[in-house]
């Protein structure tokens, strides 16, 4: 749990939330308050996507994301200050670590001594969960369903590969529709996000070529109260210990 929790600050600390209290109000959208940091890859109606590189010394004011994904190209050092309690905490994500996070809010500062470069991925109607009636389907989501686990899915091929992929993936518009291509700034990898009833069938969304290396995990959408209640078990597990 103290990893998950872990995870969570980190996500966070890329971005922030819709509103919790005064401060909150204040927060701004990091891409405007760091276009140095903040590069756009994508932006529809339902998601917005950025590259973001980091360089040592690099601070962002509070600012806020909705709902979002987060991918480590390398290796992140942080310290993020939460808005809500002021509290601050020092995280490292390594290279290839992945995580998705509701809401949040707080103000970052890059520790590392050499630049960081991640993916992130906003879903501009993730705060629909809560009201969307039972069965109904998430649009955005390829195999959407509340019955569902939701899966990440990295899959990586080679430059010479590269627009064989693309075509394999354009050949299902609804996969193409949640997938986004690094290919641009020089990484071979498409990104996807699928809802599914298990890894297998997660796995055989991807074109049958370029299964062979794909790398899935399941992720799950967080609210503030989920986190509070991670840091609460950890205090109490940190009480029965002593």
């Amino acid at each position: 749990m103290r990893s998950l929790a872990r995870f969570a600050w980190v996500a966070v600390a890329l971005g922030a939330a819709f509103g919790f209290g005064a401060r909150d109000a204040l927060a701004q959208d990091p891409y405007k308050l760091a276009p140095k940091n903040y590069t756009k890859i994508q932006e529809n109606e339902k998601i917005r996507a950025f590259e973001v590189r980091l360089s040592p010394g690099d601070k962002i004011a509070t600012h806020s994301h909705p709902g979002h994904f987060v991918y480590a190209f390398t290796e992140v050092k942080m310290r993020f200050t939460d808005a809500r309690t002021g509290k601050s905490e020092e995280v490292t994500l390594r290279p290839g670590e992945s995580s998705w996070m509701g809401p949040t809010t707080h103000s970052t500062e890059f520790l590392g001594d050499k630049e960081a470069r991640l993916l992130v991925i906003e879903v501009r109607d993730a705060t629909r969960e809560a009201t969307r009636r039972p069965g109904a389907p998430e649009p955005g989501l390829l195999g959407a369903g509340l019955e569902k686990e939701r899966y990440f899915l990295i899959v990586p091929h080679t430059s010479e590969n590269c627009l064989k992929a693309m075509d394999d993936v354009a050949k299902n518009p609804d996969l193409l529709n949640d997938t986004w291509f690094g290919c641009k700034a020089g990484d071979h990898r498409a990104y996807m996000l699928v809802r599914a009833e298990s890894e297998d069938e997660a796995r055989r969304r991807v074109p049958t070529d370029l299964r062979k290396e794909v790398q899935i995990r399941r992720v799950e959408q967080l609210t503030a109260e989920d986190i509070r209640s991670f840091h609460e078990k950890e205090v109490k597990k940190e009480k029965e210990r002593k």
